[in-house]
């Protein structure tokens, strides 16, 4: 439930740039920038929380799970500053990217078996979303 709401400001500000009067499109637009790059943040803690806690890595693995796991924070924070259909075509790449990463860490560290799939579905969300948003900003 908690995944599903998280994905929920994604889909209304999505729909609200096509629903709403043009006048209101900029702030929608910054409040789904803003929140994909705090929800990208958010989903690469599963890397530093794994570096920390699992007996089986080691130092250099550390090291690198760790650094990795600031990548999608630092993605969302440039995105904040690239022109809007980037941005957003940024911050999609990255959804896909770390579900990548995470499919790759848990080959390695495996998690409670159900994190995939939620992953899973809540990155087609996600990414869904924001290309909605991305078609609106090209037509706008």
């Amino acid at each position: 439930m908690l995944g599903t709401g998280g994905i929920v400001p994604f889909a209304v500000l999505a729909a609200l740039l096509w629903a709403l009067p043009a006048g209101y499109a900029p702030l929608a637009l910054k409040w789904l920038l803003g929140y994909s790059a705090v929800i990208l943040s958010f989903v690469g803690a599963l890397h530093w929380g794994i570096a920390l806690v699992h007996p089986e890595v080691g130092d250099r693995e550390r090291s690198l799970m760790m650094s990795w796991s600031v990548v999608p924070a630092l993605a969302g924070w440039v995105a904040l500053e690239l022109p809007p259909a980037s941005a957003l075509t940024l911050m999609a790449v990255m959804f896909v990217v770390q579900l990548g990463a995470d499919i790759r860490l848990v080959r390695r560290f495996p998690v409670t078996p159900w994190y995939l799939r939620l992953r899973g579905g809540l990155t087609a969300g996600v990414v869904t979303s924001l290309f909605v948003a991305t078609l609106y900003v090209i037509g706008a």
